[in-house]
């Protein structure tokens, strides 16, 4: 472990010494965190880092009393410096907590969609903080709230705190639920994975943001996150838990520079940001090498297994609009797609990129014939999916899957997993049910399932594994193209790199082309071997992957590529 950070300092904010915290269930008693210390100084951002179950986010909630049921804190002493002097956070009563919640501890939720209250006002939320702890009253809390959500970044917050939550874009969300954390001016702020729902220049932004709230108030933050690359550019000091175990500690240089613990190592090796190779470099160039060997002997491309690269799909000039409501009479649309053309050849993969609402899942939308394009030609395997009938279509189907984002909610809870990778082959009447009972368990085993699983429900799965039994669903009809719509955004960076190079080995062994979608191009760069930036519908910029990322020539790709977050960005702090 490197230099433990001194939790007897004395002008650290947060003290934690010793902490246990176990959860009761049918199953008996777990322990989530194991004899914690850490502290976080005056003015100072401490980042917790680990995978999901590492213990993280517990450690977060027993320091602010909100552990959910079963959850208790066993031992240990959760020193916190508020405003009425040193106290021990994990003895404190519930309505001495709550008067801390909020005026001297701030928190900042992981999900705005599911922190808000869909049925009160933006302004009414944040006020809410300021009257509870006697801060403003109903006359000037209104006006108190519109400032907080400018301090926030918000554009027109007059206008926002007028809104629902609904009406706000993630980001905009986000900005809400810092607004309501600094609102009271609190002296340690608690961000638990406050932008991992975020594309990455609203994450760069919301991160900025939040650094410069730091800087001109002093607040210290304790920043909890599974991203390496996220905590290098904004920590000072870190802290790495596994298995409720901190495992290393130290300044964030010093870690990055010289990782002591071989947890450590991997989580910096996982890290897309953070990773500087690709996972296809070496099979591509073994395959370019193979096919100029050939043609130097006088043969020709298809001699080194390489296919005449006639695209497998080919869109031209799509366009898609969808109506909006009428204003004065006149009909409007929102062009979501703009006369967008790209093509995918054959074992290869190309990349869509650009924030929430560019077009990309849309264009992969029309790409497999799930909507109709307003106008514009996509042909598959020669057949045009424009003007093929519904028939010719259903069949076409068969070679386009799709692994989608989220595998929490694309599997049904009520089948066994035997019975989802089943289910494409059941709708296509393919085998008998002993045939797709084998095949299912020959798919299992194909993405690096135990056999085990395939008795088991979705909720009895981690998230890598949810998206491992997706994958092997969108494989059991055999496709020629599988479109994977942003497929490991919603996983641990661990868990992340395992899928990405699972990807990477099913294309290799049955040569599949992917349409892969995201919005973070240090993803894209390990597994892709073209791109397209996709910005208001339209293609801004494509080429191969590490032209790219050489050289991009438009100011938007150069913008997503500074977002990444990086070592390079953090900036330097006293410790």
């Amino acid at each position: 472990m490197t230099d433990t950070i001194d939790a007897r300092t004395p002008q650290h904010l947060l003290t934690i010494d010793g902490l246990r915290v176990a959860y009761r269930g049918r199953r008996g008693e777990v322990r989530a965190v194991d004899g914690v210390d850490l502290a976080v100084g005056a003015g100072q951002v401490v980042a917790v880092v680990g995978e999901s179950g590492s213990g993280k986010s517990t450690l977060a909630h027993a320091v602010i009393g909100l552990l959910p049921a079963g959850g208790r804190i066993d031992a240990g002493r959760i020193s916190f410096a508020g405003r009425d002097g040193e106290q021990d956070l994990a003895r404190l009563s519930e309505r001495k907590l709550r008067a801390l919640r909020g005026r001297d501890i701030g928190l900042i939720p992981q999900d705005p969609s599911v922190s808000l209250n869909p049925t009160t006002r933006i302004g009414a939320q944040v006020a809410e903080v300021l009257i509870v702890h006697g801060l403003a009253n109903s006359r000037n809390a209104h006006v108190e709230a519109v400032q907080a959500l400018a301090d926030a970044g918000l554009p027109d917050p007059a206008t926002r705190a007028q809104q629902f939550p609904h009406e706000l874009s993630g980001g905009m969300r986000q900005r809400v639920l810092i607004a309501i954390a600094f609102a009271a001016n609190p002296r340690l702020v608690i961000a638990d994975e406050p932008t991992s729902a975020l594309d990455v220049t609203v994450q760069k932004r919301i991160l900025d943001h939040l650094g410069m709230l730091v800087q001109s108030r002093g607040t210290s933050i304790l920043l909890i996150t599974h991203d390496l690359g996220v905590a290098a550019g904004r920590a000072d000091q870190l802290i790495v838990m596994s298995r409720g175990r901190v495992v290393e500690a130290g300044r964030t240089a010093d870690i990055l520079d010289n990782p002591q613990h071989e947890y450590t190592r991997k989580l910096l090796s996982d890290a897309p940001s953070m990773a500087s190779g690709s996972l296809i470099a070496g099979r591509r160039t073994a395959t370019a090498t193979d096919t100029a060997t050939a043609r130097e002997r006088g043969g020709s491309a298809d001699d080194a297994g390489a296919a005449t690269p006639v695209p497998l799909l080919q869109v031209s000039h799509v366009v898609k609009h969808f109506p909006l409501p009428r204003r004065g009479g006149g009909e409007r649309v929102l062009k979501a797609v703009d006369d967008v053309s790209f093509s995918i050849e054959r074992g290869r993969t190309l990349a869509l990129v650009g924030e929430s609402g560019s077009g990309k899942s849309t264009t992969a939308r029309l790409s497999i014939a799930l909507t109709a394009p307003t106008s514009g030609s996509i042909v598959f395997d020669g057949l045009d999916l424009v003007k093929a009938r519904s028939g010719e279509i259903r069949r076409a189907r068969q070679s386009m899957q799709i692994v989608y984002q989220n595998p929490y909610t694309s599997l049904s809870p009520r089948l066994t997993v035997s019975q989802i990778v089943e289910e494409p082959l059941r709708i296509f009447r393919v085998g008998s049910k002993a045939e797709r009972r084998a095949a299912a368990a020959d798919l299992i085993d194909q993405v690096a399932l135990p056999a085990s699983v395939l008795s088991r429900r979705a909720a009895e799965l981690s998230g890598g594994q949810r998206q491992r039994v997706a994958i092997a669903r969108a494989l059991a009809l055999s496709p020629s193209l599988v479109v994977c719509d942003e497929p490991v955004s919603a996983l641990d960076v661990t868990v992340q790199s395992q899928i990405l190079a699972l990807l990477v080995d099913l294309q290799a062994e049955r040569n599949l082309s992917y349409l892969f979608i995201s919005h973070d191009l240090a993803v894209v760069r390990q597994i892709a071997d073209d791109v397209a930036v996709m910005r208001n519908g339209q293609i801004v910029e494509a080429g191969p992957t590490q032209q790219i990322y050489a050289a991009p020539q438009h100011e938007y790709t150069q913008e997503l590529l500074n977002a990444v977050p990086t070592r390079a960005a953090r900036t330097t702090r006293p410790n």
